[in-house]
């Protein structure tokens, strides 16, 4: 379908009743990639003889299809470069708006299942009529306490949306996991997006060249975890800010190094909550107590990681266009197997990126890689022709 241009004061039943300012007639590239809980993102080039060309502006929106699939989509256009022959156009998925609503004030931890915690925050948010717009979904039942906005124990900070939903510690998906799937100003968290393809990719058949690179700059053998806590003086009552350790730091289990490699880390954002209490001139009545809560905070994190932390980091690209049209039928987050080498090693990957051309109505680049959020291997599969 060829892409289709709104205002920028278009309402919300407005993008799904008429087609706007109309369709771009001289559209010579449209491609719109989407990453596994990444970016969701419109690139295209229009010719300046384009009956819109000099109609579309920053603010715009551009509704195009971003897979096979899906409905069509609605993009805010944030950068726009005009040269002799061409304009380029850059976009961002609608659900972007999240990024700039913020909490009216602090947000400190909630518990409960991420409904229960998006229903609990809906009035926090300024502008309050932007979040009226969006609706949340999940089938993710379990409960947990998200802390995106905590600082310290009764005290948080203001966040966006985004930041609940997606950031990096103490967000939903950093405590409950899962995909999120956008379907215009509809968000869903779900357990699993994609399902098993049942496809195989298979050296020697549908791939028939590869390149492999392996790293181990991500791998270590030990961490050594530091945090910064609040000291109390019991005699003067005084307060001041004190690093605590542990001597010689933690072994991280399964390590596959032969030789050490230590991981300095700070663990003082997790350790907010925590107070030494000291009488002068040294004496720490709970300094085990800390030290213990240090230690637990690093062997959690080592074991969420480990796999990212003691096992090589592999970049595999295949370049066979067949391999590419083997994949068309795929989506974002399902999952298909690949023989890796002539000794029938197999591996299960998940698609985590697609670039889908909206002109031609296929895949032009789809990118595998393994289920988990770390540093995974990676398999890239691309149009020879280029994107």
């Amino acid at each position: 379908m060829l892409p289709i241009l709104y205002p920028s004061g278009t309402s919300k039943s407005d993008f799904f009743a008429n087609n706007g300012l109309g369709f771009f007639n001289r559209c010579t590239k449209c491609n719109v990639t989407e990453e596994r809980n990444g970016m969701y993102e419109l690139v295209m080039n229009i010719l300046p003889s384009d009956r819109l060309a000099k109609t579309s502006v920053c603010g715009m929106f551009v509704k195009a299809k971003p897979n096979p699939f899906d409905t069509p989509q609605i993009f805010e256009i944030y950068s726009q470069s005009v040269s002799r022959d061409k304009i380029e156009i850059q976009a961002q998925h609608i659900h972007y708006f999240l990024n700039t609503i913020v909490s009216a004030e602090p947000i400190d931890k909630r518990t409960g299942t991420p409904i229960q915690i998006w229903n609990a925050l809906h009035n926090f948010w300024v502008p309050n009529v932007s979040i009226d717009l969006f609706s949340f979904a999940t089938d993710i039942t379990t409960s947990g306490t998200v802390s995106a906005g905590y600082i310290s124990s009764g005290n948080g900070r203001n966040i966006s949306i985004s930041e609940l939903l997606s950031g990096t510690d103490g967000s939903m998906l950093d405590v409950f996991h899962g995909e999120y799937y956008y379907d215009n100003f509809n968000v869903s968290l779900l357990q699993n997006r994609g399902t098993d393809t049942g496809i195989a990719l298979r050296y020697g058949s549908n791939i028939s060249s590869k390149k492999q690179s392996s790293s181990n700059q991500t791998m270590y053998s030990h961490i050594m975890p530091y945090a910064k806590v609040q000291m109390f003086e019991e005699d003067t009552g005084q307060t001041s800010d004190l690093y605590v350790y542990i001597s010689g730091g933690i072994t991280i289990a399964n390590s596959a190094l032969n030789y050490p490699k230590a991981l300095l880390y700070d663990f003082s954002d997790r350790m907010s909550d925590v107070t030494l209490r000291r009488y002068s001139p040294g004496y720490y009545y709970n300094l085990q107590e800390v030290q213990d809560r240090l230690e637990q905070e690093a062997l959690d994190y080592t074991s969420k990681y480990n796999s990212a932390l003691t096992q090589l980091s592999t970049n595999i690209q295949i370049d066979l266009p067949e391999t590419l049209n083997s994949l068309q039928g795929c989506k974002l987050c399902d999952t298909v197997l690949v023989d890796m080498d002539d000794n029938g090693t197999k591996s299960r990957a998940k698609i985590t990126k697609t670039v889908y051309d909206v002109l031609g109505e296929r895949y032009t680049k789809i990118e595998l890689g393994q289920p988990r959020k770390t540093i995974a291997d990676m398999i890239t599969v691309k149009n020879l022709g280029g994107a």
